[in-house]
Parts: C-alpha cells; structure tokens; sequence
C-alpha cells in the first residue's frame, strides 16, 4: 500500500501492516493508536471508514494526525493558504511580537536557528496562523512545518531537521518563505485528494500511559508502535517547527522530558519492580553500564504502565498489535521486543505471535552504517517486530 504522509516523519509505521490489521476487523469496530505519531493507522482505518481514536504527547504529531484524517476538501487549502500569506505580507510591525516569542530563549532559539529573513516572514505566517480555528486551520499549520521540518535545505539554517538530527550547516539562507508556503499548501491538498477519508479520526494530545478520558473495554483492537529505548528524539526536530505555531522553547522541554521512552533515567513504579526483577535475569542487561541501566528502568516502567492502559481499554477478546523494533546501547543490544512482551503478559493480555519482518531501506530512520550488517546494530536497524496479543 502506497501512503503518502502529508508531512516528514521519522520511522514511520509501515502502512501494510495497520492495513492488513484493520482488514481483520469489522467496519464498526473502534481502533486505538495511543501513540498516533504521524497517524498512520488513523489515516489506513478513515480510508476504511472505521472509527479510530489517535493520542500522543507530541503536539505535531497531533497536528499532522488531525490534519491528515480531518476530510478538509482539499480544493480549499490552496486558496487558503493564499489568504492567509496576503494577509501575513500585510501585518504592520507592532503586530510581530506574538506572546510565545517574547521568552528569552525561545527568542535565542530562532535567532540561532534561522536568518533574517526567514525569521520575518515565519512570525507574519505565525501570527495569522494562531487566529485560525477549525480543521483547515490545522491543515495549513502543517503547511508551514513542512517548510522547516525538511530533510536538505529548508526555512531553517540547518539540514536533517526531519530526521531529528538537526545541525547548522549555513549562515545564510535564501529561502523565500512565503510562494514555498503556497507550494507546500499545493502538495498537502495533492496528498489528501489521492486518498479521502470515510470517517474522521479523533486525535488527542495525551500521554499513552495515562487515558483516564478513554472507557473501559471500549476499543476492539489497539495498533500501535511504541517507541523503542534511546532511538529517536522527536522533539529535537519538531521543536523547530513547533516555535512558529504557538510553543516556547520551556514548554516544549517539559514536553520532550515526559515523553514514552526518553533519555530521563528513574527509578521504576513499585507495579514494574516485578518485570524489572526479571529482565535484570536476562544476559544482556548485566553487561549495560550504571546510566544506561538506568534508562532500561525508565523503560520498562513505561511499558508497563502503557501495556496496563492498552488491556483497560480493549474489550474482551480484542487484540493489541504493537510494532517495535530492538536498541543499542553501547554495543550491548537491548530486546525491547521481549520488555514490551513481559509488560503485555504482566498487564493481562496473553502473548498470540510474534513475526520479525525486513525493515526497507528507504524507510530506515537511517541508512545502515556501513561494516554493520553482520552486527547487532546493523540487525536492529535492518528488522522490526509485530507483537499480537488477546484480552481473555
């Protein structure tokens, strides 16, 4: 299946498998991706007309999510963003100093991060963008990301924005923000009208481990793919874009902290002590230095307390599809696979199956590095696995 994302995301979840999952259920059944990312399997279940509710701590990740599955006509964006530049080329200066930008830091960012120019023509576009409401006001937003979070050359002064990897590359940028905006608008509705929505998704900006706002036993399955340990920053990319639309810097620092998965090292809930006991059995993590220890009990924390909200909120016998792939960590290779299934077992969902499948090498997050292939890191990087579990 060949589906366009509107916007640059990192590892995606390949849309064949969310395709072939949705296949096996019935038209009325609810799906849940509790950590939507670029919403993949929302956009695969409202191409079907299934009911699907996303979630995800990320604010872009939500906004491309709810972008992409809004069912927005796509003739209107182009018109849209059209408007919105005219009326962005006319601000008076007063009218440049949006609340968000006046935090130091955030203001030391984008001085940092962006030239002159762009910097102008970025704040006109931001500030028209935080009076639009509504789906089509979401739309355009994700207009302008896509002009920062880019691969090579962009609004920004750096390149690999869009694999999280930003660095400076130049001093100077020509860049002309505004006609690339109504490019950008043109690609978006291309994208869109290629592939309608049947049913709208509902996308909310929540942590996975904590969806007090979803019922018991109200979700036939549960596809979704977690991060896996110390594997990808979304926010050291995203946090470029995210400056224009509304976020400081602090904020989005409290954000990326609190993320599934991250760097910041804890001491497991007293509910994952028991997996913890477990894993510390496996012949790997004897061999992790004291900080990267550390972060596999961060980890193992949050799948536990992640696999405990899925069985909550999947009916019986509903099922809970998780893709994820394995991590390094200073050479010593790190199952997340055989975490995320402990968590899983230990939460009350009982253990189906297991496939390993070949990651291709135009979807890597990275290209492999060279003299790896025979190696841990080059198989981590190569194969992901598709996890099925049963509510009983």
């Amino acid at each position: 299946m060949k589906l366009k994302s509107i916007h640059p995301f990192p590892a995606r979840m390949a849309p064949e498998i969310a395709l072939e999952e949705c296949r096996t259920l019935p038209l009325d059944a609810r799906i849940l991706d509790p950590m939507a990312g670029s919403g993949t399997v929302l956009r695969v279940a409202a191409e079907s007309g299934r009911t699907s509710v996303g979630c995800d701590l990320d604010p872009l990740a939500v906004l491309i999510s709810s972008a992409s599955t809004s069912g927005v006509p796509p003739e209107d964006i182009v018109p849209a963003a059209t408007n919105l530049a005219g009326r962005a080329r006319t601000l008076e200066e007063e009218e440049l100093h949006p609340t968000w930008m006046q935090d130091p830091e955030t203001r030391a960012f984008v001085e940092y991060w962006f030239a002159a120019e762009q910097r102008k023509a970025l704040t006109r576009l931001g500030v028209c963008l935080a009076s639009e409401n509504g789906d089509l006001g979401d739309v355009l937003r994700v207009c302008l990301s896509r002009l920062i979070v880019t691969k090579e050359r962009g609004a920004s002064l750096a390149r690999d924005v869009s694999h999280s990897r930003p660095h400076k590359v130049r001093q100077e940028n020509d860049f002309d923000v505004m006609p690339e905006f109504l490019r950008s608008a043109s690609v978006v509705a291309k994208h869109l009208a290629a592939a309608p929505v049947i049913s709208r998704a509902e996308v909310t900006r929540c942590d996975a481990r904590r969806l007090s706002h979803l019922s018991d036993a109200s979700f036939e399955a549960v596809i979704t793919s977690p991060p896996y340990l110390n594997a990808i920053d979304y926010m050291r990319g995203h946090k470029m874009a995210l400056v224009w639309l509304g976020y400081s810097v602090p904020q989005l620092r409290e954000i990326r902290s609190s993320s599934v998965g991250s760097e910041r090292g804890a001491e497991p809930r007293h509910d994952s002590a028991v997996i913890m006991g477990e894993v510390r059995g496996l012949a790997w993590f004897a061999r992790l230095p004291v900080r990267q220890a550390s972060l596999v009990r961060r980890y193992v924390a949050d799948m536990c307390e992640l696999m405990r909200e899925i069985a909550r909120v999947v009916v019986t016998n509903g099922k809970a599809v998780m893709v994820v792939g394995n991590s390094c960590l200073r050479g010593v290779y790190i199952e997340n696979s055989r975490i995320l299934e402990m968590a899983a077992e230990a939460a009350g969902l009982r253990f189906i199956n297991v496939y390993v499948r070949d990651l291709p090498s135009s979807l890597r997050y990275l290209p492999t590095p060279s003299g790896l292939i025979s190696d841990d890191l080059g198989k981590r990087m190569r194969k992901e696995c598709v996890l099925t579990f049963a509510k009983a």
